[in-house]
């Protein structure tokens, strides 16, 4: 009786643990199915003993029972073994070997982790197979990969373009701005440009610069026999280049056609196939495109960029980029060049003309000098010789005219001292024992300012002149010119008899004191007076 309590016990244990044995399974199971991943036991002849339900639906097997087939045929085909099989691998190094593999016409990658499972004796028994679908994690690389590059072309792109307008700022030549652009090409997409410039009144397209090496034009030149011209080849008869400059629009060429056309305008001759074709082997051109250089709605010329690989989109935006650069630079160049001919022009017209003013007054002062020769009366002569000194001072103004630059930057300190050596030369000769003194700064004044002034200070030497000293007593004259921020100041002072009380500087009666006071207004100015130990003026004027 205790023998067969036993055995209901035993085997009771034994149905208890092939339950629990089942349960394991059956949820080892629903784990196993519940993968993602496509997870199957291969034997050592790579057929499949087990696998989940998980097989990739870019596989044409993926609904069909695949136990027993083989893993390699069923995934490559047979007729598509792989050169250095993983599987193969494994077995032979016995360690976990993985592959990434494309399904082309899917558009699918795979990842491919081949494990081996080893028995007590560590052989290996079979292998296990775990086939990951990472398309999306592919195109998420490619992404960040392509965004990096783009990241670095326009980081490149933006040096190239103020590389552009840094030696266009230098006053670099186009044949030079053209060269950094032929440089950014060959580093980046090892290609070669060529620039063409349009002339709308000849309505002729020329060449301005090619950026083919010397080497590959000797090479052409010795298989077509002839000299390639380096510049200025008119190009007016091209169908291709005529519907670009009309449509204004970029365009991608193949190179079979281009090349035939290029050889018959450039060289004038007509090639048969094998010589273009020899001609395109040296150049390395399987594609151009053409970007047009548009200004106002204008073509003004054309930027060809040739290059042995297709180009993509983004290096065709990147070239329309750069054209747009290029075409504001050439026209600022062609403008500021308008601007400088336009200024020359003006500068030789205004020079000319304070050169026959100039001549006219000194005609007018030799005719004043004749006229002193028939006049006996001291006052009229005395005139006579003040409107003649006033008439050489406006000689001396546009004599230093016809020798400056430019008119809104004359340096006064130069009027006033040729203005005192002139005064200087005349008292020599009349042996009047009068002195100057200058205490000069460098002040820049406009046109009228500088005549203004010299005028005025022209009155003020010729009113000492006449009146502050007595005859054969020495007399000094101290002239001082001072920059005071934004206006300027002009101290003239002489140590002689000074100007009578009874007379108002504001309200003077005199022609020359009157035209003292009418030019400081005219340069909106004030004037001061004070007879210290002789006549004191100061005039205050703006700069500008």
């Amino acid at each position: 009786m205790a023998k067969n309590n036993l055995d209901s016990s035993h085997l009771k244990h034994f149905i208890d643990l092939h339950n629990q044995l089942e349960t394991n399974q059956n949820f080892l199971q629903l784990i196993f199915e519940s993968i993602s991943d496509w997870i199957c036991l291969i034997g050592k002849d790579k057929k499949i003993i087990a696998t989940n339900k998980s097989i990739p639906a870019c596989f044409s097997f993926h609904n069909e029972n695949v136990i027993d087939k083989n893993i390699c045929e069923l995934i490559h085909g047979k007729g598509n073994p792989l050169d250095n099989c993983p599987f193969e691998k494994m077995l032979k190094t016995k360690k976990k070997q993985t592959i990434e593999h494309y399904i082309s016409n899917e558009k699918t990658w795979l990842k491919i982790i081949i494990e081996p499972v080893f028995d007590k004796n560590d052989n290996i028994l079979q292998a296990v197979h775990v086939i990951q679908d990472i398309t999306q994690q592919k195109k998420l690389e490619r992404a960040k990969e392509k965004q990096k590059l783009v990241i670095q072309q326009e980081n490149i792109e933006l040096n190239l373009i103020n590389e552009l307008y840094l030696a266009a700022n230098q006053n670099k030549s186009l044949t030079e701005l053209f060269d950094l652009i032929s440089c950014y090409t060959r580093e980046t997409i090892n290609s070669s440009v060529t620039l063409y410039i349009y002339d709308s009144n000849s309505k002729k397209l020329t060449i301005d610069k090619l950026s083919i090496s010397k080497s590959k034009i000797e090479l052409i030149e010795k298989i077509i026999k002839n000299t390639i011209p380096e510049v200025k080849i008119a190009r007016t008869d091209s169908s291709i280049l005529n519907n670009i400059l009309s449509e204004k629009k970029t365009v991608r060429l193949n190179t079979k056609k281009l090349i035939q056309e290029w050889t018959n305008d450039h060289i004038k001759n007509a090639f048969d196939q094998k010589t273009s074709k020899e001609i395109r082997k040296i150049l390395n051109v399987n594609e151009i495109i053409i970007v047009p250089l548009i200004f106002d709605n204008k073509v003004i010329g054309l930027m060809s960029i040739s290059s042995g690989s297709p180009f993509t989109m983004d290096q065709k935006n990147q070239f329309e980029k750069i054209a747009i650069h290029l075409t504001n630079i050439i026209m600022q160049k062609k403008n500021l060049q308008l601007l400088k001919n336009s200024l020359s022009e003006k500068e030789i017209l205004v020079k000319e003309v304070n050169h026959r003013v100039k001549n006219n007054l000194q005609i007018i002062t030799s005719i004043l000098e004749l006229q002193k020769l028939s006049i006996t009366d001291q006052i009229a002569l005395s005139a006579l010789q003040t409107c003649r000194q006033r008439v050489k001072t406006m000689v001396m103004i546009h004599d230093l005219f016809s020798r400056i630059k430019f008119f809104n930057q004359i340096n006064f300190k130069d009027f006033l001292n040729n203005l005192a050596n002139q005064f200087m030369m005349m008292i020599n000769l009349e042996k009047k024992p009068i002195k100057i003194k200058l205490e000069l700064e460098d002040v820049n004044f406009d046109m009228d300012r500088a005549v203004s002034c010299s005028i005025i200070i022209n009155e003020l030497l010729m009113n000492t002149y006449k009146y502050a000293f007595e005859l054969g007593k020495e007399g000094n004259i101290f002239l001082k010119l001072v920059k005071e921020k934004e206006f300027v100041k002009l101290i003239y002072h002489d140590n002689g008899k000074g100007i009578p009380e009874n007379i108002d500087i504001h309200h003077p009666t005199t022609l020359g004191l009157q035209l003292v006071h009418s030019l400081v207004q005219q340069i909106g100015g004030n004037i001061s007076f004070s007879n210290d130990n002789g006549a004191k003026f100061t005039i205050q004027c703006p700069l500008s």
